[in-house]
């Protein structure tokens, strides 16, 4: 039987999905007791500078079992937790915090312990997750379902960074040395008035003879509401553009900024970039990232199809003949697909695919082929 409950969580639920937190997204804020009877905010941390690691994980899963064993969130904890706190050595970096959060709904406290009996989900354990573990273990019971909705928990293990900004990222299972790394890279808490910040590039990636269509997020990374900003598009030394935002964001809040079509010139680097005045200038730019492409450039008669000697497919991508084709094409059910035609001009029977993802648990590939490639690689 659960011994302990959360107290609160101020978490907006969201629909359920098989997909992690977007990135860049705001944490949802919680406030729970772990089974040592000690409370966590998650919140409360980030306000002290603390950037926080969350490992969703299942007492029976094999994979969270095997991660846990790396001990990678454990010397995190131990060289660079809070000052005072529980396992925490006395030399540390004192700038992140560690939980793990029981993601089984149905599971009992005692699987953490390493109790089982049968193989069900609500009855199995891979081993004892509480000795030797010095960062808090949170148990909420049948509250983490409302939890996992709010994290959009998809699978076990998820390990997100949260940073002292709210900005939360899925991080995966990452060795310790990159887990801290990334320490490095989180804005801190916010400390200043005014101070609009720009998380990242949200616009279009794929320029077609000069046009882009430019849009970022903004946080405010202001102690008071942001009421207005200027956002210029710079290339080189060059203003493309300039948009002048107003709105309301409360402290932490983020907008997606439309700054319109612009036309790039030559191809010195593009950033996005807030000009206004009495601002943080440190955290003011992105970097936008994009592929120029002409529409009026005429393919070469050299097509990787049919020439003897076959271009360099693009990254994530290779050639295929086509006896191996039906080899790698699979159906949403994971069943395969009849054999199909690939190859374009003349007797070619090459062609080029690109992986969608690894569907590792059945040992198939789920892609995408093309048959008809006519190109100047």
């Amino acid at each position: 039987m659960k011994k302990l409950f959360f107290l609160l969580v101020s978490v907006a639920v969201f629909t359920t999905s098989n997909a992690q937190l977007a990135p860049n997204s705001i944490a949802p804020d919680f406030t729970l007791r772990d089974i040592n009877g000690n409370t966590h905010h998650l919140y409360d941390y980030l306000d002290r500078g603390y950037t926080v690691f969350l490992d969703f994980s299942a007492a029976w899963c094999g994979p969270c079992w095997a991660y846990h064993n790396t001990h990678a969130l454990r010397d995190v904890y131990e060289n660079h937790g809070p000052v005072g706190a529980p396992g925490v050595l006395s030399g540390t970096t004192d700038d992140a915090m560690v939980m793990y959060i029981e993601g089984e709904s149905t599971n009992t406290t005692a699987q953490l312990y390493g109790t089982t009996s049968g193989s069900a989900h609500s009855t199995f354990s891979q081993g004892d997750w509480v000795t030797g573990t010095p960062y808090p273990i949170i148990d909420s019971g049948s509250y983490v379902n409302t939890l996992n909705a709010a994290y959009n928990i998809g699978y076990f293990p998820t390990v997100y960074k949260v940073c002292p900004n709210r900005i939360i990222n899925e991080v995966g299972q990452a060795t310790a040395a990159d887990l801290y790394a990334g320490v490095g890279t989180c804005v801190g808490a916010a400390s200043t008035s005014n101070d609009p910040l720009m998380l990242s590039y949200s616009g279009q990636t794929l320029s077609i003879c000069g046009s882009l269509d430019v849009t970022a997020i903004m946080q405010n990374h202001g102690t008071t509401p942001l009421t207005a900003a200027t956002i210029q598009v710079l290339q080189g030394s060059t203003v493309l553009a300039t948009y002048n935002w107003s709105g309301s964001l409360a402290t932490y809040a983020t907008a997606n900024v439309s700054v319109g079509t612009i036309t790039l010139s030559g191809s010195a680097p593009v950033v996005v970039k807030i000009t206004s005045a009495n601002d943080d200038l440190t955290n003011d730019q992105v970097d936008v990232t994009y592929q120029a492409v002409a529409t009026t450039t005429t393919p070469s008669t050299n097509d990787m199809e049919s020439s003897p000697s076959i271009g360099v497919p693009p990254t994530g991508a290779y050639v295929v003949d086509q006896q191996f084709a039906p080899l790698f094409v699979r159906t949403a059910d994971f069943t395969s697909a009849p054999p199909i035609s690939v190859g374009a001009y003349g007797a070619s029977d090459k062609s080029i695919i690109f992986d969608m993802f690894d569907a590792s648990t059945v040992g198939n590939v789920a892609s995408v082929i093309f048959d008809k490639i006519n190109s100047n690689l």
